[in-house]
Order: structure tokens, then sequence, then C-alpha cells
């Protein structure tokens, strides 16, 4: 996560793709490594607020996460259909997806 200020206020800033996968518009956020230990309750409060102020920023799709794996591996959280497709993403794909920003 990055921060930056704008009049004395500290906000969130996350790196994010906006892609269309297997046909289905998607916003892929990268969270902690933690995220997949936190209890389904948290997780899906998360999700929902990354879903919400995707939308407010114009973004189009169902966020989803993404985190290090380990081992140079990424692990997901998403819907069956686009397992294939989180499936190949790597380091690389990563590098040349993440070009926007989401903030708040």
């Amino acid at each position: 996560m990055l921060e930056h200020q704008i009049k004395g206020m500290v906000m969130p800033t996350f790196n994010i793709a906006n892609v269309n996968a297997l046909g289905t518009d998607v916003v892929i956020v990268i969270v902690d490594n933690f995220f997949e230990k936190r209890p389904s309750q948290e997780q899906a409060e998360i999700l929902g607020e990354f879903q919400k102020r995707a939308l407010a920023a114009g973004f189009k799709g169902e966020v989803v996460p993404i985190w290090d794996g380990g081992g140079g591996s990424i692990r997901f959280m998403v819907p069956k259909k686009l397992v294939p497709f989180f499936s190949e993403i790597n380091q690389r794909w990563i590098a040349d997806n993440f070009n926007k920003k989401l903030s708040w």
C-alpha cells in the first residue's frame, strides 16, 4: 500500500489492474499476505470496502484480491470460472498491468 497526503490527511493508495478476464471485468488489488488467514467475514468487509471505493472512482468490475503466496507464486480469491486466468498471473504480468491507482 502506498500513502500520500492531501491537505494534511494521509490517504491509502493502492496500485490496481482493471482488466477483462475471460469476459468478466475485474478490479485486481494486491492485499497483504495475511488476508487469507483473516476470518471470512473480515475478508468480505475488506473486499466490500474496495468494491465501494472502486465503483466510486469509476472502475468497472468485481474486486478480486491477489497476494504473494511465497516462492514466486501468486494466491487469489476469485470465482471458479476465473481460476484459469488468475493461475497464469506472474510477477511480469503484475508489472505490466498494475498501472492504475485507487485512493481514498
